[in-house]
């Protein structure tokens, strides 16, 4: 495990360590560094091989994938106010199987120790097979071009970059052995670890720089660290002064909506950002759940149209694109509100006994001449419909303001319900409407059929009313099973 690391940030664990396997497994403390094949069992188990650590592994095979003898020698370190630094010799690692190899890896805390560098550097005689590894807990989100690799706990993220070489990708692997390495069975499955994978295939020479950057929600870097070989690291102790200058940051937020606001309608959404030069920002985009709502040039105030999503819960993203190409993002979880949705079943009332009867029905008013009924019982699997009990006109009212949207559900032995059912809309109980409707035939049973009597409005009417008309349609051949409505 030379030359492994953890890394605690903002208060989670990104860079993780997987500790010891089960004790009982067979040879797990047979430990033989004898011979140049150092053929003890110990190091065929996963957790016990540098490719179980976040280290790194040259030309893997069945053997031990790091010397278990070898001794690593810090080469240099330096402590400064706002960095620390150090270099370490892995070589010794690496050159049972790769004589003559040379492998520094450096670690530096820089930025006020907000951000790690860790930097490879690698000179091989022969060419050689390189992985760099980073085990971890948290779930991680690669960039199109696999150079940034994003690791999100809750509201914090830790971003993963690959500053050198400039062909280098992330690859997120599970943290089992590689096909080349030794597959002993009853070894930790390590269910719900997972590494971060560069591959450089086979090298002489590589510098591998990967910038590991905890970030708060909204937080992003303006620019990246230059990247600095490892001998110019080494300055002279008396008089130490940082490597790099302090990294400005561009932090998002978004001020309305706060989190967890109803929103409905066209919706203002203020935004603002801080630590870069407004004329530094190309562009803005404004996402609902992935889907673009706003993208152009960069405002304080935008306005977004919530009508077309359906009620529910969103994340509202807003992501600001640096002209040097590095992205800011913050988001805040909002629901729509738009529509309100009434759903009348024709609930019969329920006598509760000394507290009285309940009226289910969703109805603000009515005329007298209705009654519930389950005749047939079971029609069409609905308990309770409402049926006229005259022959005069009846009707039924809802209150639904803002409606847009109106379907009615009834049971006939007829096929012309146009000719006995009215729908009707008004703004104030005293002027009525006609609305139009689509009829749809459903279920047939017996000698009844279920229509569904479907139609749209513009928004402007408060109430909405079902008319069962006089003698055109007998009032036993014909039964109100259900009414939905929704307004906004």
């Amino acid at each position: 495990d030379l030359g492994t690391f953890v890394l605690d940030a903002l208060g989670v664990r990104w860079a993780i360590e997987l500790g010891s396997d089960d004790y009982n497994l067979p040879g797990y403390f047979d430990q033989d560094k004898t011979g140049q094949r150092l053929t003890g069992a110990r190091w065929n188990y996963y957790r016990k091989r540098a490719e179980g650590q976040n280290t790194l592994v040259i030309n893997s095979s069945r053997y031990p994938d790091q010397d278990p003898r070898a001794k690593a020698f810090i080469t240099y370190k330096a402590f400064i106010s706002d960095e620390m630094l150090a270099i370490t010799d892995l070589s010794s690692a690496y050159s049972v199987y790769s004589p003559g190899i040379s492998v520094q890896r450096g670690i530096a805390l820089f930025d006020k120790r907000r951000q790690v560098i860790i930097q490879d550097e690698i000179t091989a005689p022969r060419a050689s097979n390189v992985w760099w590894f980073m085990h971890t807990e948290q779930p991680v989100e690669l960039s199109d071009d696999g150079r940034l690799a994003t690791l999100v706990s809750g509201s914090k993220r830790l971003e993963a970059r690959i500053l050198s070489p400039a062909d280098a990708r992330f690859t997120v692997m599970d943290a089992v052995p590689l096909p080349t390495s030794p597959q002993p069975d009853g070894q930790n499955a390590n269910i719900g670890k997972r590494k971060l994978a560069i591959h450089l295939g086979t090298v002489n020479e590589a510098r591998i720089v990967v910038l590991l950057t905890p970030l708060r929600s909204g937080e992003s870097l303006v620019t990246l660290p230059a990247i600095i070989p490892l001998a110019e690291w080494q300055q002279d102790h008396a008089a130490p002064k940082p490597l790099w200058n302090e990294q400005p940051r561009l932090r998002v937020s978004i001020v309305d909506p706060k989190p967890q606001a109803t929103v409905a309608g066209v919706v203002p959404v203020t935004l603002r950002i801080d630590g870069v030069d407004p004329d530094d920002v190309a562009s803005l985009q404004l996402t609902l759940n992935g889907e673009t709502v706003y993208t152009g040039p960069f405002t304080e105030r935008v306005e977004i149209d919530t009508l077309p999503y359906p009620d529910r819960g969103y994340q509202l993203v807003a992501t600001v694109t640096l002209r040097s190409g590095l992205v800011g993002s913050y988001s805040v979880p909002v629901a729509i509100d738009n529509y309100t949705e009434l759903i009348d079943e024709m609930e019969a009332p329920v006598n509760l006994g000394i507290l009285g009867i309940v009226k289910r029905s969703r109805t603000s008013a009515e005329s007298s001449g209705w009654a519930y009924t389950n005749e047939p019982p079971g029609l069409f699997g609905d308990a309770s419909r409402r049926v006229r009990t005259s022959t005069s006109d009846e009707y039924l009212v809802w209150e639904m303001p803002g409606l847009i949207e109106y379907e009615v559900l009834v049971f006939a032995t007829t096929d012309d319900v146009r000719h006995g059912v009215c729908l009707q809309a008004s703004t104030d109980g005293a002027t009525w409407q006609a609305l139009d409707y689509d009829v749809t035939e459903h279920d047939v049973e017996g000698d009844w059929t279920a229509y569904s009597l479907h139609g749209v409005s513009d928004g402007q009417w408060h109430l909405f009313q079902v008319v069962l008309t006089g003698d055109a349609v007998p009032s036993d051949s014909l039964q109100v099973a259900a009414v939905k409505l929704i307004g906004r």
